[in-house]
């Protein structure tokens, strides 16, 4: 389960103009956690706000692996 209103704080934080090392200090986690904290915190305003689809996942058999479907 997400702290959304962590990865909020992230977000206005990096908005707002504040480095993402310093994101990561004031929230306690490395830089590269705030940068995906802020990726995730981005991806679902958008799809709040402007409707943007959200990915959905699809098995390859040809390279076995997931791909995303667009």
């Amino acid at each position: 389960m997400r702290d959304w209103p962590r990865y909020a704080e992230a977000l206005d934080m990096r908005l707002a103009g504040v480095s993402v090392q310093h994101v990561g200090d004031v929230l306690g986690v490395t830089e590269q956690r705030a940068s995906q904290m802020i990726h995730v915190a981005g991806r679902r305003l958008a799809h709040r706000v402007f409707g943007t689809p959200r990915h959905t996942w699809r098995w390859s058999e040809d390279r076995g692996c997931w791909l995303r479907r667009e």
